[in-house]
């Protein structure tokens, strides 16, 4: 294959970079070991001060944030344990070559007096830093689908999905967590293989059962739906519908299908799920005196509108297209802890960060697309604190309603039934499993 002008250029510029890091090898072979081979010249010119690599990744890692341009996951992605994104690959390159450590007036590099200059003009460390990010594009960011991060395989055709298997997931949270939040307006259950359908369902809430039996915690189960318009003309709301039903006929199956605990099983998910339903026909009057208005808006309950955090996020893209072509398979958890979850890298803030947000799609066992689809999670970013906000609120309606004990501190009297006005004001309705049942 002939190369264009722009690749033949790079090329170029490619060969003059040899001259200063012979060890990188051709610019088309391998990006992400190219970006590597020039880390660990970066990081060997730097030398030492006292006694220890002056360019250490915590150096790097607070260099890249001065500059507003950190990565996350840095030192698995520097030792090649997780793939670059093209991002990623921008940064770094760019960094390095702009960066790039010269000992002072002919001192050894191991002295401490070094400085920094461009190892390139900024042309040329234009030029090869865009070619290797086209490159790392073209392959689909190294080979890890949308760009979400995954390990390196030295097999890649046998590398397994991204994410994490729900099974695992969900569970292990869950025991952290003060309520289990599924959002699923848009699709109420993650596609299985046809040999498992109804078992995952009903192995997950058996792993959810156990985990309250150890540890004799009472946790609400909540499902944030949507009932639908139920008008045949629109595609969106008999969508929804269908997903209303099909999480109906999992409760179903609970009860009608044989199975060791099934009796025990129910009683607990009696006492323990609540379905918060965007129901546009229910217009039951309620008094909304003495209670405040909701800060925050029915999407940010229900997810329906996609948070800007999340339209640029590589993981969001990974689970719902490029293109977000399958934003309408969208489902989503919400894990609650009323404590507030520990956040690594995150600024300070007054407000403890109560949630933390998994979204799941469902993708081929490998990367051949042949065979069954597994259900998958990847976490998603904090997406603001109007969600925050609403999902304190779905959580005190929840406990109030089931008569559950609250892990939110200092709350004013009457705090879950306020919470239960603002939920219907914005025109949610919360229901037990029985009542939903009959929906």
């Amino acid at each position: 294959m002939s190369l264009t002008g722009e690749e033949e250029d790079s090329k170029e510029i490619f060969k003059e970079l040899q001259r200063f890091i012979p060890s990188i090898e051709d610019i088309t072979s391998d990006p992400q070991a190219l970006i590597l081979g020039v880390h660990r010249k970066w990081k060997e010119e730097g030398g030492l001060l006292s006694g220890k690599p002056r360019h250490s990744d915590r150096f790097l890692d607070d260099q890249l944030k001065l500059k507003n341009k950190p990565v996350r996951s840095l030192t698995p992605k520097l030792v090649g344990k997780t793939r670059l994104r093209a991002e990623d690959a921008e940064k770094l390159l760019g960094y390095f070559l702009t960066n790039w450590p010269r000992a002072v007036e002919g001192e050894a590099s191991e002295s401490k007096k070094i400085k920094y200059a461009p190892l390139l003009t900024s042309d040329e460390i234009d030029e090869i830093t865009g070619y290797v990010v086209g490159q790392i594009e073209s392959i689909g960011e190294l080979g890890s689908p949308d760009g979400a991060e995954s390990p390196v395989s030295q097999h890649e055709e046998h590398r397994p999905p991204p994410g994490r298997d729900l099974g695992e997931l969900i569970p292990k949270l869950f025991e952290e967590s003060a309520a289990l939040i599924t959002v699923a307006t848009e699709r109420s259950t993650v596609a299985q293989s046809p040999k498992t359908v109804l078992i995952g369902f009903r192995d997950l809430m058996n792993d959810l059962h156990t985990v309250e039996q150890q540890d004799e915690k009472q946790r609400p189960l909540i499902w944030i739906l949507d009932l639908g318009r139920k008008t045949f003309r629109d595609l969106e709301a008999r969508l929804r519908y269908v997903g209303f039903i099909n999480l109906q006929m999992r409760f179903k199956a609970l009860t009608e299908f044989e199975d060791r605990g099934r009796e025990e099983r129910w009683k607990w998910l009696l006492s323990r799920a609540v379905f918060v339903i965007q129901d546009t026909s229910f217009d039951e009057p309620f008094d909304m005196k003495g209670v405040k208005r909701p800060a925050f808006l029915a999407h940010h309950v229900s997810l329906t509108a996609l948070a800007p955090a999340w339209a640029s996020s590589p993981n969001f893209r990974t689970l719902y297209g490029r293109e977000l072509e399958d934003i309408d398979q969208r489902s989503f958890s919400v894990f609650f802890n009323a404590k507030g979850w520990p956040y690594d890298n995150e600024e300070d803030d007054d407000e403890p960060r109560h949630c933390r947000y998994f979204g799941y799609a469902s993708f081929a066992r490998d990367i051949s697309g042949t065979g069954d689809k597994v259900p998958r999670g990847l976490e998603l970013p904090y997406p603001g604190f109007n969600y925050e906000d609403a999902y304190k609120t779905v959580y005190a309606a929840s406990t109030e309603l089931l008569g559950l004990k609250t892990e939110l501190v200092d709350l004013p009297k009457n705090s879950g039934k306020h919470a239960i006005a603002q939920l219907r004001y914005l025109g949610f309705r919360l229901v037990g499993l029985e009542d939903f049942m009959k929906l």
